[in-house]
């Protein structure tokens, strides 16, 4: 919360070692699935994602065949929470790496989730020319 009144960013991307529930879900339900890619958080209990930020994450991963999966949350939160109530309200991004036993000394995760992520991300960012940061801060829809 302080490093965010000190910085005063326009948009934020939030990493996470978000909990891996495939072990223990149906695939139905689960939405932290090692090995399906970077985990992009819509929603969680002190965070609401911007429509804007995600449909440009989400046309990215599709053009560069990233994989990823989308999560909603019932429990937890990350860092976006306090980051996107600051100022006149943040964009932030949550990519999460689904990881088995968070919160614990043995916690893992699959190398291509890491790489997935570390994609998505750096395309993101690399994306946010003037027209996109327009589309983003404007709260326009970029998919159709």
């Amino acid at each position: 919360q302080v490093t965010t009144q000190v910085v005063s960013p326009d948009v934020a991307i939030v990493f996470e070692g978000s909990p891996a529930d495939d072990a223990y879900l149906s695939p139905y339900e689960a939405q932290g699935v090692l090995k399906k890619g970077v985990q992009i958080r819509h929603l969680d209990q002190s965070y609401i994602s911007h429509r804007g930020f995600i449909d440009v994450a989400l046309q990215i991963a599709k053009e560069g065949h990233i994989p990823y999966q989308s999560a909603v949350r019932r429990g937890g939160g990350t860092n976006a929470g306090k980051i996107h109530l600051q100022g006149k309200a943040i964009p932030v991004l949550v990519l999460g790496i689904p990881s088995r036993y968070v919160h614990t000394h043995y916690s893992y995760a699959a190398k291509e989730d890491v790489e997935a992520t570390i994609s998505l991300a750096a395309k993101t960012i690399a994306s946010l020319r003037e027209e996109v940061l327009d589309i983003v801060l404007k709260k326009k829809l970029l998919m159709k």
